[in-house]
């Protein structure tokens, strides 16, 4: 079984991915691919990374076990990987980028490559750009997943927001342990807007839900006509009111708790508005948002992305795993 020089040259020409989930881009040399031939002793399908445990030899070929990470469920659902994809036995060669500390024992996956040729996928970053659904729907509500490249352009730019000291010095001294995510805990929006996960949004009569397939979150939108609850009660997601102006939903959002995500700190004066509508080919929605936090920034934040359509898809059902969050942190 051998590597193709195309897909060798491919890997050679894509870019770093922004290592923002769950570990330092430090730990990883996400600049290197090697090749880890050998087989599959473990695949735990686990959210939000899996773990394939490969059996393989070292430089003095001697058997060595690597610990591969991947994406989890809620991301390999519409990557086209199932828990079938790999399984303990097979014969594969793994394209991963290696520890930096420990690069015979760990490694951040980037594909699998099985005997027959086919190829599976363990990053978005590293997953042939899909093909667009030809599904088309009749309004905002249904089942939707952000491309990989909104949440990409998202974490890419987070630099380049106007912060204020305060919010220089959160960013500065950021440490991803100390995030949410690290404690199973979703992050607010507008990040968790741009995650590529399954999105499920539903029109009620004095309401609109979205539920993420991301560490059980889930947001409402009440469109009854509701004020925001006083300044002192607090949530995850804030508290959202919503209304519709010509098929576009506009929510706007406060009462947020305090959180951190990608070294962006959020507070209580933050303040969301956000925007969803129908894309003119009827097959996406146009999801925008104006950001404000004086305390953190000292401009407004504003930005347009787009979510797919795709009916096909249901959630991966699939909880967060706190070992599967903290193996990451403690290398």
């Amino acid at each position: 079984m051998r590597r193709t020089s195309l897909v060798l040259t491919l890997l050679a020409s894509w870019l770093p991915w922004p290592a923002v989930g769950h570990h330092g881009a430090s730990e990883f040399d996400i600049n290197t691919a090697v090749n880890h031939e050998g087989v599959v002793l473990e695949f735990h399908w686990k959210n939000p990374h899996s773990l394939i445990r490969l059996e393989t030899k070292g430089r003095l070929e001697q058997p060595v076990i690597v610990d591969i990470e991947g994406s989890g469920p809620s991301t390999f659902s519409h990557m086209g990987v199932s828990r079938s994809s790999i399984e303990p036995g097979d014969h594969v060669i793994a394209v991963v980028s290696p520890n930096r500390s420990n690069p015979d024992r760990m490694a951040f996956g980037r594909e699998i490559v099985k005997e027959d040729g086919t190829v599976v996928p363990l990053h978005p970053r590293y997953t042939r750009k899909p093909q667009p659904s030809s599904a088309v729907a009749t309004g905002i509500t249904g089942t939707w997943v952000p491309p990989r490249e909104s949440f990409f352009q998202l974490i890419l730019t987070r630099g380049s927001w106007p912060l204020t000291e305060e919010g220089q010095a959160a960013f500065q001294s950021y440490d991803i342990a100390i995030s949410s995510h690290a404690q199973c805990i979703p992050v607010s929006a507008p990040w968790l807007m741009v995650h590529p996960v399954v999105i499920e949004l539903e029109r009620l009569a004095d309401r609109v839900t979205l539920r993420m397939d991301w560490m059980g979150a889930e947001r409402t939108v009440y469109v009854d006509g509701r004020d925001h609850p006083p300044s002192n009660q607090r949530f995850l997601q804030g508290h959202s009111v919503g209304w519709w102006e010509e098929g576009t939903l506009v929510v706007d959002t406060g009462n947020f708790s305090d959180a951190i995500y990608a070294g962006i700190t959020s507070a209580a004066q933050k303040h969301l508005v956000e925007r969803f509508s129908l894309t003119e080919d009827a097959r996406g929605i146009n999801y925008s948002f104006d950001l404000q936090d004086p305390e953190y920034l000292a401009e407004p934040v504003s930005a347009t992305y787009r979510w797919n359509y795709r009916p096909d898809l249901e959630p991966s059902g699939v909880e967060c795993d706190l070992e599967s969050v903290r193996r990451y942190l403690r290398n």
